[in-house]
């Protein structure tokens, strides 16, 4: 058997004894008994974001703390917290080996990453003015960042899309910053049109509320829409089998469309596209339809010589994109 000093414990077991930790200087440890909790205090900057890491392969626990001693948030794996913090003060980081029964080193860093990139509501956010890309950063779990719009004239589009691989969640609201409008969480792609000319926001966040990590999103400012959503003002397709384009350019678009026929004709409708839209054929009221059809053709046989309508649609809200749609004799 033998007895050996181990002198002093190397930092405060409890917040109250917290030693003072150097910013971006690694601060090494010991725990030397079982369940011992060694803890640090440090100085945070008002809206910065900071990283506490355990940069060693030890398998710690690791929990942020207020001055007074009140936990904040605690993780054990990854050996990470990153916080923003709302206000400056005192904060004190408490450090601990995941197994109770374990003893041995390790290595802890605290670096001030700067201000949030872009801002967390509606109101602060990113100004977005015209066609461009814009790459980000969810510095912290659960960070959103919020991106403002700003249209100028009734049925502007925008097209919103995340373009890398990142699984994210947006959401678009309207000019009073709290009411959504739209929320794609699985396509990574909002395309609205906007009725009124304001500011709108668009939050931006990543699926996982634990996750963090850079994403690419582009904001591109559409044509007009192309054909009416109104069937009150439909476009004329002719019946020689003349190809006419066409592109569902947003959340919920339609296009109407006319034709006059011969009495006792058949007639081909056709639609194809680069996604899945369809067509559906309507009397000259638009109440009554005479069928539909995905992606493929219609031989109808309209006894009366009249005026037909047609509306195109997409089979799901959040496909969009151009068809082609023909009428012939």
């Amino acid at each position: 058997m033998s007895v050996l000093d181990l002198g002093f414990d190397d930092h405060g077991d409890d917040p109250t004894m917290a030693s003072a930790g150097a910013l971006a200087t690694p601060i090494m440890g010991d725990i030397e008994t079982r369940g011992d909790v060694d803890y640090y205090s440090f100085t945070a900057q008002a809206g910065h974001i900071y990283r506490i890491e355990e940069t060693t392969s030890r398998d710690v626990k690791i929990s942020l703390r207020d001055a007074a001693g009140n936990i904040l948030t605690s993780r054990d794996s990854p050996e990470w917290i990153q916080w923003e913090f709302a206000s400056a003060g005192t904060f004190i980081v408490g450090i601990s080996l995941y197994s109770s029964t374990s003893v041995g080193t390790y290595q802890l860093e605290v670096t001030d990453l700067g201000l949030d990139d872009h801002g967390d509501l509606p109101g602060v956010g990113t100004a977005v003015t015209m066609t461009q890309t814009i790459e980000g950063l969810i510095e912290t779990g659960g960070d959103r960042d919020v991106f403002e719009i700003t249209t100028t004239s009734p049925g502007e589009i925008w097209r919103i899309e995340e373009t890398t691989s990142r699984d994210v969640i947006m959401t678009l609201f309207d000019t009073d910053g709290t009411t959504a409008l739209y929320t794609a969480s699985n396509t990574e792609r909002i395309a609205w049109s906007f009725d009124q000319p304001g500011t709108y926001s668009v939050s931006l966040r990543h699926g996982s509320s634990n996750s963090i990590g850079d994403y690419t999103v582009e904001f591109e400012q559409k044509p007009a829409d192309d054909h009416s959503d109104s069937l009150a003002m439909p476009s004329p397709i002719a019946t020689d089998g003349t190809a006419l384009m066409g592109d569902i350019s947003h959340s919920g678009d339609v296009d109407w469309f006319t034709f006059t026929t011969t009495s006792g004709q058949v007639y081909s409708i056709d639609i194809s596209g680069s996604s899945s839209f369809k067509f559906t054929l309507y009397d000259s009221t638009g109440n009554t339809s005479l069928g539909s059809k995905t992606n493929g053709s219609l031989f109808p046989t309209l006894d009366a010589a009249t005026t037909y309508l047609i509306k195109v649609e997409s089979t799901r809200e959040w496909i969009q994109g151009t068809y082609t749609l023909t009428v012939s004799d």
